[in-house]
């Protein structure tokens, strides 16, 4: 885009000063809100991205994912989920302010190489709200703590989001190999582990733990990345891979209580075949929730 372009769409004289660029700029952004005006979400969604550009060329904001903002959403799209959810993006100012701008809306799967997962939780949470609102009921209700991650299980492919959040992937004889670095804190307990030793993995509920031969008790297993845990957890459940896990490094019981002092294990999920995920709905289970909310 020229600066002329930039201009025209920003309905400006060329002359204004940096701090009227940036007013007109916010004023054209309510102008094209869909929430602000109820126009068409697609045609508001392009607007928003030819404004930010518009922007970017006049003033070159030192951050912006705007170069997420200018191409089309690269997700796939799960036909049978509940509700569109929106598609958020990070914008910095020249004076550092930051917001975020819905750049478009649809019901697309968790993108991790594209989407920030704080954005993606972000809007499951307004889609849970709706869904809750259509049965009268305030974001604030109980309800809230079981939809959230029934919401969560429609709009994350797992197999899809482990190939992008994987560390490292491995095709191998017996089939391909997916490794994360996942982290046990069992503070005071150290000298009970040694580099090598081994576990099982197990599923309790939405936890994942690990079991150890020489250890009576389950240890939880965490990740120092909050998007792994649903998406690793969602894997497990499906039955069609194995886990293997394996301890890499163990602290000084001495030191602090950090993460990087948590016993560190290399966590590794092999499947025989790349699986592709299918859509999938929990509208079933969602009736279900209400029905024994309203009961």
């Amino acid at each position: 885009m020229d600066k002329q372009t930039a201009m025209r769409l920003l309905e400006l004289e060329g002359r204004e000063s940096p701090k009227e660029i940036k007013s007109q700029f916010r004023k054209m952004l309510h102008r094209y809100h869909p929430d602000a005006t109820g126009m068409d979400a697609t045609f508001a969604g392009e607007m928003v991205r030819n404004l930010i550009e518009a922007y970017e060329v006049l003033s070159k904001p030192s951050k912006t994912d705007g170069s997420r903002i200018r191409k089309e959403w690269n997700a796939p799209v799960n036909v049978m989920a509940a509700e569109e959810r929106s598609i958020y993006a990070s914008f910095e100012m020249l004076d550092g302010e930051a917001f975020d701008l819905e750049i478009t809306k649809g019901r697309y799967i968790w993108n991790p190489a594209e989407e920030d997962f704080e954005h993606f939780t972000k809007s499951i949470v307004e889609v849970a709200e709706t869904i809750l609102n259509h049965h009268g009921k305030p974001g604030t209700d109980p309800a809230m703590v079981r939809l959230f991650p029934l919401l969560m299980d429609e709009y994350i492919y797992p197999f899809y989001a482990a190939e992008k959040l994987a560390e490292k992937i491995e095709e191998k004889e017996e089939g391909y190999l997916y490794s994360f670095t996942g982290y046990i804190k069992e503070y005071g307990k150290e000298k009970a582990f040694m580099e090598g030793n081994r576990a099982k993995v197990r599923i309790r509920e939405t936890a994942i733990y690990l079991q150890f031969d020489h250890i009576p008790q389950y240890c939880k297993l965490t990740f120092d990345r909050n998007c792994l845990y649903p998406v690793v957890l969602s894997v497990l459940r499906s039955g069609k891979v194995a886990a293997m896990c394996e301890v890499i490094a163990v602290p000084d019981s001495k030191k602090g209580r950090r993460m990087s002092d948590s016993i560190k294990v290399a966590f590794t999920i092999m499947m025989r075949e790349k699986i592709v995920d299918q859509p999938r709905s929990n509208k079933e289970k969602m009736d279900r929730l209400f029905r024994e909310r309203d009961l």
